[in-house]
């Protein structure tokens, strides 16, 4: 089962923007998870939208499984 981290922010001009990270590690915890984000907005390290991400909004883990059909 994989887990992809999905982190949500919202920009100068107030618009929402996502960030998905696939595959973080399983014990992965709140902590760390608002550490990273925290990171990217120092660093502005990415540019996710036309203005610079200012705050953060949420953050979740998606899991999912994949069940494979061979023929």
């Amino acid at each position: 089962m994989s887990k992809d981290l999905v982190m949500y922010f919202m920009d100068q001009d107030r618009k929402k923007v996502s960030l998905r990270l696939k595959d973080v590690k399983a014990d992965i915890t709140q902590v760390e998870v608002e550490e990273l984000m925290d990171l990217i907005m120092q660093k502005n390290i990415f540019k996710l939208s036309a203005a610079d991400i200012v705050t953060k909004d949420r953050a979740e883990i998606i899991s999912s499984s994949v069940e494979q059909f061979k023929f």
